[in-house]
């Protein structure tokens, strides 16, 4: 297993453009400010040493530097530097090859003496990804996670290891047992009833569509899109958990950003990395043993009012082994047993990486195949992955990625299906039948059982001749131009293309499953389904950025952006039922109940935004941003935002500030605090996440009577239906104690949502069911915290304990219309006034 050093680069993961208007803008603002042009001012300088923490060793080539300004310093044999400062607040950033790095506020001091851990415990200052690109840890203002060093590759989507490796942070929830289905995950609480409550994920600076209103075809399958990232070729992972209004509409639930490998050093590098990993079945629930559900059965059937003489000819009561129902219900059968496997999972990934001073590279190749805890059911993905970095002109650079993943399935539908899901069959078929079939005397046979006098198929008939697969192909390019006006204006652009295709088969067989009404039309002994999907879609963001730093001591760093994204998503989908026999499994329009439907749907969406992150003297902090969007989603008569162009537009403000409290003179000698910051925010989210021309009203083709077509009304337009609003205010502490010994970051939050998305009862006379409406608030409060502890750091056993706690509240304060249940999986889920979202009804035992 190849082992590397990562240090992040700072010029090449978000690149973006911008129009003329933030050049006049950004120029307005320099005139107003009437600050002076940067001089290089040296104030003083500090020496230091720099020592190995555990042994006290003097640490060799240590580069030291003062973040945002251009001193820099190498520590000598002896650990010694010597190096400039503007200011008695500068902020050293100390990198050592082994180490982990670390941020130090000079608090006027003169002489210092650095500690550094070896890179083997979890490194508390790192420079972490947001929005605008990567910052150090002391400027940072909003609550983050980054997730660097990816151990647990078992999994194979990114939001499964999120919820593994990030579960302080962020609330997760397995969709199922099958590899690569991922995780629902909740940052900071449940922000919506109806409309999407899930993160926006960014990769590499490219909104990634996760595909949340795609149904598949396989009954309790779950298209998730992250899988096409292989977990090897990822860099980082960030949690933004607030100040986050530069995605606008997109943003009330959170933003995960993930950033892919590029390469860093010119040496030319080869890696092979091989993994095997097994899971576990899943411990089945309590269930009754054969003799226990027959005396079950038989009290049942007692109070059901049946005599002796009728409990006499039920066949599981016989206890004369001669007779032939007695072999046919004497039996102690594990269904779960004969459902479950162990899951196995082998990941091949080769990769190389090198350059030289006109490009750098990033290449891989990965394979991935294995099979799930259910049996009958296996997975295989090929992908591939070049990142290059390439310098054009003297202040012009080219990044491009290209990655392309081929993913393969064979499934078996999942959840509460009683008639074609076979891990829901094993839970609710008796254990006193057989897997197999027996003759009219009562002699066992090799052949598997047909449905039981119950009307309860067999699971592995089912599992064995179910015909579900499913193929994927994902292709994106990204190219992303940085080019430099001069020293402080910048020019950056993403231009992305997705391509995305998936072909769906499902066949439910005859033998082994119950007959399924099929409402108004008759009972289907099999089916047939099949679904081929295409995605496409056309991403950029263009910014223009001003970084300058005035008399030392005032740093600005401005910028105004555009985001246009243009999704189009299309699907055909065939269904047809009773072909006649389990060798019969392909559509050819024959067959009952022939049903064919299909999917355009198109999205287009604009954001303005602007963001201005000011800095005074390495102590003081504050970020300010805007972003003003539209969408072909939003009705063109809104009651939130304006209208511009004939169409409505939201505005999303946040502002931020933040106090490094270790960086004041008066903290110099209070040597046991290292690190020190207080942050504060608030800001305004929304979330688009409805699905489109749910503001419209439109038809849908419908077949009448087997012979001719027809239009049928679909939807009732809204034309004031527009995003949710989250309003979030967020206050936290960052600690760093006893040389970085000991870390603990502690937030308090709260947020609401007004002008929830929620389906409302359609009036009778339009013959739907439900329409979209905005109205209602829900609220979350909570705390976070986290800590780090140092325990053990000698030569033969380094040990650290990490501890995360949190709590919050969720709380529906109003809801127009009133309180309303949701059936799901037979149960109730209620929603009222003074509940929590989601909670599930029902009388209390």
């Amino acid at each position: 297993m190849k082992k590397r050093t990562t240090i992040l680069r700072i010029d090449t993961p978000y690149r973006r453009l911008l129009p003329f208007k933030t050049l006049l803008v950004g120029t307005f603002l320099l005139m107003a400010t009437g600050l002076s042009a940067q001089r290089a001012v040296v104030k003083d300088s500090l020496s230091g040493l720099i020592q190995d923490a555990r042994t006290g060793a003097p640490i060799v080539a240590a580069r030291i530097t003062v973040i945002n300004k251009a001193a820099s310093a190498l520590s000598d044999a002896q650990g010694r530097f010597t190096i400039a400062l503007a200011s008695d607040n500068d902020v050293l950033n100390v990198q050592a090859y082994d180490y982990n790095t670390v941020e130090v506020p000079a608090r006027g001091r003169r002489q210092l003496t650095i500690l550094l851990n070896s890179e083997v415990f979890t490194p508390s200052f790192t420079t972490t990804m947001t929005l605008t690109g990567p910052q150090p840890r002391s400027r940072q203002v909003t609550a983050a996670s980054t997730l660097r060093q990816l151990n647990d590759l078992n999994h194979l989507a990114a939001d499964e290891l999120i919820q593994g490796e990030l579960g302080a942070d962020v609330r997760g929830s397995s969709r199922s047992g099958q590899p690569g289905m991922g995780a629902s995950l909740f940052i900071r609480g449940i922000h919506s009833l109806n409309a999407n409550a899930q993160p926006l994920f960014v990769v590499d600076g490219v909104i990634w569509d996760n595909q949340y209103d795609v149904v598949s075809v396989q009954d309790g399958f779950f298209i998730n899109s992250l899988v096409n990232i292989d977990l090897q070729d990822i860099e980082t992972i960030t949690v933004l958990k607030d100040g986050t209004s530069l995605y606008g509409s997109k943003a009330s639930n959170g933003v995960i950003l993930i950033t892919t490998k590029r390469g860093k050093d010119p040496v030319t590098k080869i890696g092979l990395n091989v993994l095997t990993s097994f899971t576990t079945a899943p411990r089945s629930l309590p269930m009754m043993d054969g003799d226990s559900y027959r005396l079950y059965a038989t009290d049942m059937y007692g109070s059901m009012g049946y005599s002796g003489a009728q409990m006499a000819q039920l066949g599981f009561v016989q206890q004369n082994p001669a007779h032939p129902q007695y072999n046919v219900y004497h039996n102690n059968t594990d269904w779960n047993d004969q459902t479950y496997q162990q899951g196995r999972s082998n990941q091949y990934l080769i990769d190389v990486t090198g350059g030289d001073e006109k490009a750098m590279y990033y290449f891989s190749v990965g394979m991935t195949n294995g099979s799930s805890v259910i049996k009958e059911t296996d997975f295989s993905r090929v992908n591939t992955r070049f990142n290059t970095d390439l310098k054009l002109l003297r202040n012009l650079d080219l990044g491009v990625n290209v990655g392309f993943t081929r993913l393969e399935r064979t499934l078996q539908d999942d959840g509460i299906n009683f008639y074609s899901s076979p891990t829901w069959l094993a839970k609710i078929k008796s254990p006193i039948v057989s897997p197999y079939g027996f003759t009219q005397q009562g002699e066992i046979t090799p052949d598997y059982a047909d449905t039981d006098a119950l009307g309860i198929g067999n699971p592995i008939q089912v599992l064995l001749r179910s015909l579900n697969s499913t193929k994927t192909y994902k292709m994106n390019v990204n190219i992303a131009p940085v080019y430099r006006l001069n020293k402080h204006f910048t020019l950056t652009t993403v231009f992305d293309y997705n391509l995305y295709k998936g072909v769906e088969r499902r066949y439910v067989p005859m033998k082994g499953t119950a007959a399924r009404p099929i409402e108004g039309k008759g009972f289907s002994e099999n089916e047939l389904n099949s679904q081929v999907m295409r995605n496409t879609s056309f991403f950029s963001d263009t910014r223009l950025t001003f970084d300058k730093t005035f008399d030392t001591m005032h740093h600005l760093k401005a910028l105004y952006g555009v985001r246009y994204l243009d999704n189009y998503y299309e699907s055909d989908y065939m269904e047809e039922h009773n072909t006649g026999d389990d060798n019969n499994t392909i559509i050819t329009g024959s067959n009952d109940f022939l049903s064919v439907d299909g999917i355009n749907n198109k999205t287009k969406s604009l954001s303005n935004y602007l963001q201005a992150e000011y800095t005074y003297d390495e102590r003081y902090m504050l970020t300010a941003t805007m972003a003003v969007d539209g969408s072909s989603r939003f009705g063109r008569h809104t009651e939130g935002g304006f209208r511009f162009w004939k169409r409505s537009w939201g505005v999303f403000p946040s502002l931020n500030a933040g106090w490094l409290i270790s960086s004041e003179t008066f903290m110099q000698d209070l040597e046991a605090v290292n690190y020190a910051k207080l942050r504060a925010g608030y800001g305004l989210t929304g979330n688009d996440g409805m699905k489109d021309y749910e503001s419209m009203t439109y038809f849908s083709i419908v077949r009448y009577m087997g012979a001719a077509n027809g239009l049928l009304i679909s939807n009732l337009a809204n034309d004031a239906l527009q995003w949710e609003t989250t309003g979030r205010a967020n206050l936290g502490l960052d600690l760093g104690l006893f040389n970085d010994r000991f870390n603990l970051t502690m937030d308090v939050y709260s947020s609401r949502t007004n002008n929830l998305l929620t389906l409302r009862k359609a009036p009778y006379f339009s013959g739907l069911g439900y329409v979209w409406k905005n109205g209602g608030t829900l609220s979350n409060k909570g705390y976070e915290a986290s800590a780090m502890l140092k325990v053990l750091n000698n030569r033969m056993v380094k040990w650290e304990v990490g501890l995360g706690v949190g709590h919050y509240s969720n709380t529906i304060e109003e809801l127009p219309g009133g309180a309303y249940i949701t059936p799901v999986y037979g149960g109730d889920v209620l929603s009222a006034v003074g509940e929590a979202a989601g909670s599930f009804y029902g009388y209390k035992t």
